[in-house]
């Protein structure tokens, strides 16, 4: 699977910073609530909400390197094995 993960984030009294790498799949983020879960995962699946940006890092996976983790240039991780499954079902 290869993939890098280095991020940070502040958002109104919290802040995120995030950096590992693993090779193995399916992965998995444990931790209380309100610890970053959802937007690391998030982040990695490029679908942090339209206005949300990262403060700084990168995400690389099978060594293609998103340049910049800044809304205008993110972009999709495409592949059947990058997959986000929702806490909450999403309302019509």
């Amino acid at each position: 699977m290869s993939l890098e993960v280095a991020i940070e984030k502040k958002v109104a009294g919290f802040h995120l910073a995030v950096e590992f790498a693993t090779d193995v799949a399916p992965l998995g983020l444990l931790g209380p609530s309100g610890s970053g879960k959802s937007m690391t995962l998030r982040a990695i699946a490029n679908l942090l909400p339209a206005g949300v940006t990262v403060l700084s890092g990168a995400i690389e996976y099978r060594g293609e390197k998103l340049q910049s983790m800044s809304v205008k240039s993110r972009r999709l991780l495409a592949g059947p094995e990058i997959a986000m499954i929702f806490q909450e079902p999403m309302s019509a």
